[in-house]
């Protein structure tokens, strides 16, 4: 991890959100752009336990299931937003323990959008597998290479249920990407996990730290990481399988960076809940303070008053409790659009 990446022409450089300067320019002028991808959650019901969950607490006291129909209206609405493109299917929960997620994967696709697909893995099979191959991409969350990790780790002993519906996939259609949080009991097995992942004909290999209350990372646990990575990507990359490591989006020791303010939030930040709620933002799932509205409100209330008045209230520093995924865009916005330190009239 001394590098992050052999090529930075990847799918998590930060730096690819320039493609959108013009919704930058607009935040610049602090106005509110339609979202470039957004987020659905069709279930806050989860079948494993990891042991760091950001929605567990959230989950204890709203288990909710989207309805098939709402899914499917949603997916339409999202289809004549102009400007939205991509939508990351994630959760609070599993997606796939609400069987209408295959249902709405399609119906995405048919609204000529981008699809992605973040999961555990352990429900891939059947119709779920089938809608799955649609997806312009899967993560499968892992972080382990061994049945005894795996368990310890997330509560459950899945793990060759997981890399079953991994093989299922590879080369069915959407890039595939074996997800690795690192933790202070996985980073021995970094490297086994690579190897797992290359064999099994996956395209990506993920590794980020994980940002949890009470988890850190001393100067030995930092260095096996950043060593692990490198000896894997000088073993196992080739041209169809690459390691990324990322560093950007955190600290020297693995520890989170945030911005002083943040005014990136409407680029890809709204999700719509399982609870029937819209956040502002992924890592605040579940906050009071970042709901925007309810589902069928979100084109009458985005960009509205509210709206505003929720992003000029909400401070990282005292509101943000959890990682946070849109630091670079932040920094872009601030660096490249307010302040102009690139001089981007000159290329």
């Amino acid at each position: 991890m001394t590098e992050e990446w052999t090529s930075p022409w990847n799918p998590f450089n930060s730096v690819k959100a320039l493609v959108w300067a013009d919704r930058f320019e607009a935040l610049a002028r602090g106005e509110i752009p339609v979202p470039v991808s957004v987020t659905i959650d069709p279930s806050n019901v989860c079948n494993i336990a990891c042991q760091w969950c950001h929605s567990a607490d959230f989950r204890a006291v709203e288990r909710s299931m989207v309805d098939e129909n709402k899914l499917l209206l949603l997916a339409n609405a999202l289809g004549v937003w102009r400007g939205v493109r991509a939508v990351c299917i994630a959760g609070g929960g599993e997606p796939f323990t609400n069987k209408a997620t295959p249902t709405l994967i399609r119906h995405l696709v048919e609204n000529m959008l981008e699809v992605g697909m973040i999961t555990n893995g352990t429900l891939l099979r059947g119709d779920a597998l089938d809608a799955t191959r649609l997806c312009r991409w899967v993560g499968f969350s892992i972080d382990s290479a061994t049945p005894w990790t795996y368990a310890r780790l997330k509560g459950h002993d899945k793990l060759e249920t997981v890399l079953r519906s991994i093989s299922a996939l590879v080369g069915k259609g959407p890039s595939i990407g074996y997800k690795f949080l690192l933790h202070p009991e996985n980073i021995r097995e970094l490297y086994a996990a690579c190897y797992i992942a290359r064999e099994m004909g996956v395209n990506d290999f993920h590794a980020r730290p994980l940002y949890s209350p009470g988890i850190t990372y001393s100067d030995e646990v930092v260095q096996q990481a950043v060593d692990e990575i490198a000896r894997a990507r000088a073993d196992l990359e080739d041209s169809h399988f690459r390691i990324y490591g990322i560093r950007h989006k955190f600290g020297p020791h693995f520890e989170r960076r945030l911005p002083e303010v943040c005014r990136v939030t409407p680029l890809a930040g709204l999700v719509f809940q399982a609870d029937g709620n819209c956040t502002i933002c992924c890592d605040k799932r579940g906050d009071e303070e970042a709901i925007l509205c309810r589902w069928e409100e979100i084109r009458d209330v985005w960009g509205s008053e509210r709206h505003r008045g929720i992003m000029d209230m909400l401070d990282p520093a005292r509101h943000c409790h959890r990682r946070c995924t849109f630091s670079p865009y932040a920094e872009i916005l601030e660096e490249v659009f307010v302040k102009d330190s690139m001089c981007r009239a000159f290329i």
